[in-house]
């Protein structure tokens, strides 16, 4: 049989201590925060919430997921509706603008009033063409966007065919379409806030580096619309910018030369 060690213990009068254990209040772990991008993504995340546009809500996943977003874009190109995100993206940046613009519309207006009054026979004539130069300077500035947006695409895909791109025309335009959008957005949002007193000069650095960002998105823009690499894709970005840069060097130096060439005629007896 067993032997009964229970009853051995009890009948010996021997009593074991416990270890006292103290009542201590469970440690709570803290989750640990996100970082600086994902911070900024949430916040991003409920501005657009609060905005309610299902474009602004693609801008934004764009910004902060260019590769998957534009290859996920790809496949549904359009002309149309990228030259409408180009212009709704950069609506608030030209309503800013409109102060300019309507300096330049008074000065104009203060001209052809003057000619109306100096010879009004052909002072009505002057004045109807600056009323007609105003309409057509209006349509022009709400205009550009788009026309920009054109140009660059017509001289970004010239170079990709260049250098061996598969992407036709449409889905070239709407790939930098969307990357062009979706930096007016971010230039136009810190445009305006950098015209709230006291918080404006936080916001103007902002704005460079979102328009700086905006090349590293035209470069993710072709890169995935013609399946190329590196070096070919920062090629198409680059070469047109030097070319217009090129450009206007060779229109100032040509335009000092004229007037050098101009004054030493003068100097001739």
């Amino acid at each position: 049989m067993p032997k009964d060690t229970t009853s051995k213990k009890a009948n010996s009068g021997e009593t074991r201590e416990e270890p006292i254990q103290k009542n201590e209040p469970p440690q709570q772990s803290t989750p640990p925060s996100g970082n600086f991008q994902d911070q900024l993504e949430k916040w991003a995340d409920d501005f657009v919430a609060s905005i309610n546009y299902d474009r602004l809500a693609l801008w934004k996943e764009i910004f902060f997921h260019p590769t998957a977003t534009l290859t996920e874009q790809m496949k549904t190109p359009s002309l149309k509706r990228a030259a409408k995100d180009v212009f709704i993206a950069s609506l608030p940046m030209l309503v800013v603008g409109l102060v300019g613009l309507a300096l330049v519309f008074f000065y104009l207006f203060l001209l052809g009033t003057f000619a109306a009054l100096l010879a009004p026979g052909m002072g009505l004539f002057v004045l109807a063409g600056m009323v007609i130069g105003a309409i057509l300077l209006i349509i022009l500035y709400f205009a550009s966007p788009i026309i920009g947006w054109l140009l660059i695409s017509v001289i970004q895909f010239v170079v990709a065919k260049l250098l061996g791109g598969k992407a036709d025309f449409r889905t070239h335009s709407y790939m930098i379409g969307l990357a062009s959008a979706t930096e007016n957005v971010g230039v136009s949002l810190f445009t305006i806030i950098g015209l709230v007193p006291c918080v404006g000069w936080i916001a103007q650095p902002i704005r460079v580096l979102v328009s700086i960002y905006g090349i590293y998105l035209n470069y993710k823009a072709v890169k995935v619309a013609h399946g190329f690499d590196t070096t070919r894709a920062a090629a198409v970005v680059v070469v047109p910018f030097v070319i217009g840069v090129a450009m206007v060097v060779a229109v100032v130096l040509a335009f000092y030369l004229g007037l050098f060439s101009l004054a030493l005629l003068a100097r001739r007896p």
